[in-house]
């Protein structure tokens, strides 16, 4: 007897101080028959007043039925654990996980229940599931290819993005050996990059590799590896993979765009001298052609002399379109006059056998550009898409506003963020491979026959585009035809206002005096020939400075200034200047090649501009224009 006293002690204590709540209840009355302490505590009843609630008081409704469903056709197993919602006195609902054991209670059968809280434990499961969601979702939506492999390096991981663009299945591509998916010397470059993690020189690498893809294409990735490891060894490698082939493409343009502007340069400098030469030539021809007899064989061979200068001068004007230098008319216009006015030249060009479609956009911008430049690029391509298409096909010229986003700007970082009319001019003819992209716009190339075509058509359009402030784009693959994509800046103002001054024409010769400021020692001696011949006094000089030492030292009134622009030391814009202190009441006229200077923009249309190469006759009836104006213009303009 003392002994099951003594065990019924033992089991009365260890119910009193066991940490987790125990219930005991009637299991056909459902009621509460003892509670510990710690299911006093956690449920909120005091003890006196949890014996005796009815234990439906403590479920929630679900597990209530769950209760009842039990007891009247199926009881538990005894020590069968089940997850349910408690509610506490204060009406709050906590997770848990119970179960129940057979019992005697004041010799009477009852039920155990043993009930823990996991509400935490849900809490950090739910967390730890949304978590793994969350990078789940990470891994299969990155831009990127993730992967993994062993370190024999089959692959072991890989997520939707390095399947898209390997072109292969999961179930194909784990397993597969990294050797089968790079070429022979970079996957010796991944094994050493390895290698060298293995050893502790590098912990993560990036390196660009080429990947193959399931169809044998290469594919240009950037590669960031690093070991994975399980209880302090390395078992396997995680990659990254970014797909390089948009940024190649980027870097491409912008290495092509460097180009363009490189050619540029060298033929602005090209055309330079070569216009100052071509002054002089056609100059001195143009002399001796009024001293030669018409009937006389010399007067022909002078004929042909000009003829051939001409034609050298229309090609120095094709390379400073190029390289934007070249004086043009620009306007406020509107686009879809340009291309009407065209419209009908273009169909008759192509032919009957080419369909043409003018697709214009209506409430289009406004653009500020030359039209017959703008005219030229038509034409230009007009004349290649026929070129393209000997057995017919179509032709469409297109206009459209486009807003170019900040997003759209960093993606091609050759158009700018901004407004934009767009000409989209397509063709259906044979288009145009890779190898002849990469050199579309470079001057002299051409794909046609020898003599039939000199390869400077869109190398003078990209100039021409350019020179507008826009941007020229070319898309094109062999038997997909062509499209030229043209942007033109937007102009907020829808006016064209007209700034330049009708000049009234006097007589091209004088008597006033005209300081000549020219380093071209050729160019210099044919214009003080020119004016002299006219009736002027003209004062020759080589530099700006000697020029205004010949001004100090000039008693009589000098009526002209008649400088060129680019000169070594002091260029003409600096000159005239210092010239305009000391003669406040002569005129000044500039004349150049080219210039890059956009000061030129504010008298290259009116008479204070004179462009090189120019004939005689120019020159004079420029100078007779500027001295017969009623007020100084570049006084106006300057």
């Amino acid at each position: 007897m003392n002994t099951l006293l003594e065990a019924e002690g033992d089991y009365r204590l260890l119910f009193e101080v066991t940490p987790l709540p125990l219930i005991v209840y009637d299991p056909q009355a459902g009621t509460i028959l003892n509670v510990n302490e710690a299911a006093a505590q956690v449920y909120g009843y005091p003890r006196q007043e949890f014996v005796g609630r009815s234990i439906q008081e403590i479920l929630s409704e679900e597990d209530w039925q769950k209760f009842t469903a039990s007891v009247l056709t199926c009881p538990l197993a005894p020590g069968q654990k089940q997850l349910g919602r408690h509610r506490k006195k204060n009406g709050e609902y906590f997770d848990v996980e119970h179960s129940g054991f057979p019992v005697n209670f004041e010799s009477r059968q009852a039920r155990l229940k043993i009930v823990v809280d996991i509400t935490e434990r849900l809490r950090r499961e739910n967390q730890l599931q949304a978590s793994e969601r969350q990078y789940r979702e990470l891994y299969e939506k990155a831009t990127d290819a993730i992967y993994t492999h062993d370190l024999q390096g089959n692959l072991t991981s890989i997520n939707q993005t390095g399947l898209d663009f390997l072109g292969y299945q999961l179930s194909e591509l784990i397993g597969m050996n990294m050797a089968d998916l790079l070429p022979p010397e970079d996957y010796a470059r991944a094994s050493e990059m390895i290698d060298q993690k293995f050893s502790g020189e590098l912990k993560n690498t990036v390196y660009e590799v080429q990947v193959i893809t399931k169809d044998g294409r290469l594919l240009p990735v950037e590669l960031s590896t690093t070991l994975m490891f399980q209880d302090g060894q390395a078992i396997g490698v995680q990659g990254i993979a970014r797909i390089l082939t948009e940024r190649k493409r980027v870097e491409e343009q912008l290495r092509q765009a460097q180009k363009m502007e490189a050619v540029g340069r060298l033929a602005g400098g090209i055309a330079h001298d070569f216009n100052n030469r071509l002054t002089a030539i056609q100059g001195f021809t143009d002399l001796l052609l009024k001293r030669a007899e018409a009937d006389d064989l010399q007067h022909y061979y002078l004929e042909q002399i000009k003829l051939a200068s001409e034609r050298a001068a229309e090609l120095t004007r094709q390379l400073l379109t190029f390289s934007r230098n070249q004086m043009h008319n620009p306007k406020i216009l509107h686009l879809n006059e340009v291309v009407m006015d065209w419209g009908s030249l273009v169909r008759v060009m192509l032919g009957e056998n080419i369909a043409v479609h003018l697709i214009l956009g209506s409430d289009i911008g406004m653009v500020r550009a030359d039209p017959a430049q703008l005219e030229h690029v038509i034409m230009n391509l007009a004349l290649n898409a026929a070129d393209a298409m000997p057995n017919g096909g179509s032709f469409t010229i297109e206009t459209t506003d486009l807003e170019v986003s900040e997003l759209q700007a960093k993606f091609n970082s050759a158009i700018p963020q901004g407004e934009y009319v767009r000409l989209l001019i397509r063709d259906t003819g044979s288009g145009m491979s890779e190898g002849t992209l990469a050199h579309l716009f470079e001057p002299f190339f051409t794909t046609k026959e020898r003599g039939k075509g000199t390869g400077l058509g869109l190398f003078t359009a990209y100039g021409i585009v350019r020179q507008t402030g826009g941007f020229i784009e070319v898309k094109s693959a062999q038997g997909e035809g062509t499209t030229f994509l043209i942007y033109l800046p937007v102009v907020k103002t829808e006016k064209c206002r007209e700034t330049n001054k009708q000049l009234a024409i006097g007589a091209a010769v004088g008597k006033e005096t005209i300081l000549v400021v020219e380093d071209e020692p050729t160019v210099r001696t044919l214009i003080g020939a020119v004016l002299a011949d006219a009736g002027y006094n003209v004062l020759e000089t080589a530099s700006g400075p000697e020029a205004l030492r010949a001004v100090a030292h000039h008693p009589d009134a000098i009526d002209l200034l008649l400088t060129d622009v680019r000169m070594p030391g002091m260029d003409g814009w600096d000159l005239a200047e210092e010239f305009r202190d000391l003669r406040p009441d002569a005129r000044i006229m500039f004349m150049s090649a080219y210039t890059d200077d956009p000061r030129a923009m504010n008298v290259s249309l009116g008479a204070a501009y004179l462009q090189k190469p120019f004939a005689p006759d120019t020159l004079t009836r420029k100078v007779r224009e500027l001295l017969d104006a009623t007020e100084n213009t570049v006084a106006a303009t300057a």
